[in-house]
């Protein structure tokens, strides 16, 4: 038996089917990054804004241009859930969400400070004395608490 063409499969091919199983792609991505697991008659997303809603917190979401709807629904139900929340979105293209916020980075955009930065950190610790990520393994850590 042959596979049926990729549109009838619900297949990438389809714009509408993408968006049917991406819709569950972010909040699950989101929800284990954040430590959130399943329970049994929850949904995901119920589970995500009563973990956000008490919290101050800053959420980064980098290339939501792929799954452009989906980050969008996202970002307004957290927001919505948590005054507390913020979000920061990198996408090529705007998620057009109420009180969005957009700043074109033009092509090949360089921060004059990261490169004065990076060459302070070649040279030994950086200015302000902190110690370098190889010096510090647990740093990220506990950021992403």
């Amino acid at each position: 038996m042959t596979d049926p063409p990729m549109q009838s499969r619900g297949d990438a091919a389809n714009p509408a089917d993408q968006l049917r199983w991406a819709r569950p792609l972010v909040p699950n991505a989101v929800a284990a990054a954040l430590g959130i697991h399943e329970e049994p008659g929850r949904a995901i997303m119920a589970l995500l804004t009563e973990h956000v809603a008490p919290r101050m917190l800053l959420l980064v979401l980098d290339n939501c241009e792929h799954l452009i709807d989906a980050c969008a629904r996202l970002v307004e139900e957290l927001l919505r859930a948590g005054p507390g929340v913020r979000i920061l979105a990198t996408s090529r293209e705007a998620l057009r969400t109420d009180g969005e916020v957009t700043w074109r980075v033009p092509p090949r955009w360089r921060c004059p400070s990261l490169a004065v930065g990076r060459r302070r950190a070649q040279g030994g610790r950086a200015m302000s004395g902190r110690p370098r990520r190889s010096e510090s393994p647990g740093a990220l850590r506990s950021v992403r608490r």
